[in-house]
C-alpha cells in the first residue's frame, strides 16, 4: 500500500490522557494512584508537589501513589486504550470530535472529556503548576526519585513526603507437602524427560 499525500506533512495532533477508577465513582478523601514510571508526566518533582499541595489544602486528607515496577507496568488505562485503539484503527477521523465518539463507542467503560474547542472555548481549566509552585514552595529536590516506588502525603505530617522502595519478594517455593504429593501423584503423568524436573524427587523425607 503506497502512503497517501498527507504522509509526509503535519497535521494537528491529539494527546489522549487517561485516567481509571477502579474502586467508587466520585471523588474521596483518601486517593490511591498507580502511574508507569514516565518522568515527563508522572514521576517527577512537579507530581509530588501538587499531591503535597492537595493534602496541605485540605483537597485529601492522605494521596498515596505508587509507580508500577520496569516490566511489569500494565495496568487498566492500558486496557481502556487498547479498545480505543482497535475501534481508532478502523474509523476515519477528521477532529477531535470524532475522536471523542470513537471513545465513547470503543467501550462502555470509555468516557471522552474534551479540555477545549477549536474557537478557544475551554471545558476544563489548566494551570502552570510548575511557575505556581515556584512561588509558593521551597524548590528542594526528592534526591533518588528515580530509585523510589511509593509515595505517601498527609494533611496530618504537613510538608513531609513519605517514601519507600519495592522489596524484591523471593518466590516462597513448594511446600515438602506438595513436593512429594506431585513426586506420588502426578510424576507418572509427566512424559519421562520432563518427570525430573517438574515432578523430582524431594531431598527431604516428610516428617
Amino acid at each position: 500500500m503506497q502512503p497517501g499525500p498527507i504522509y509526509f506533512l503535519t497535521p494537528r495532533k491529539c494527546s489522549i490522557f487517561g485516567v481509571c477508577c477502579e474502586s467508587v465513582p466520585h471523588q474521596v478523601s483518601n486517593l490511591h494512584l498507580h502511574a508507569d514510571n514516565c518522568s515527563g508526566q508522572n514521576k517527577n518533582r512537579f507530581m509530588m508537589q501538587y499531591l503535597m499541595w492537595r493534602t496541605l489544602t485540605g483537597l485529601n486528607h492522605e494521596i498515596t501513589i505508587s509507580f508500577l515496577l520496569v516490566g511489569h507496568t500494565k495496568f487498566s488505562p492500558d486496557w481502556c486504550f487498547g479498545l480505543f485503539k482497535q475501534l481508532f484503527r478502523r474509523t476515519k477521523v477528521g477532529s477531535i470530535h470524532d475522536i471523542a465518539e470513537v471513545v465513547q463507542r470503543s467501550a462502555t467503560v470509555n468516557h471522552p472529556q474534551l479540555i477545549g474547542e477549536y474557537d478557544g472555548t475551554v471545558h476544563v481549566q489548566t494551570y502552570n503548576w510548575s511557575s505556581f509552585f515556584a512561588s509558593v514552595m521551597l524548590q528542594t529536590a526528592l534526591k533518588g526519585i528515580s530509585q523510589m516506588h511509593h509515595f505517601r502525603f498527609a494533611a496530618s505530617h504537613p510538608g513531609v513526603v513519605f517514601v519507600k522502595n519495592s522489596d524484591e519478594i523471593p518466590p516462597p517455593g513448594l511446600t515438602l507437602e506438595r513436593q512429594w504429593y506431585l513426586y506420588h501423584k502426578i510424576r507418572e503423568f509427566c512424559p519421562d524427560d520432563t518427570k525430573d524436573v517438574v515432578c523430582p524427587m524431594p531431598l527431604t523425607p516428610l516428617p
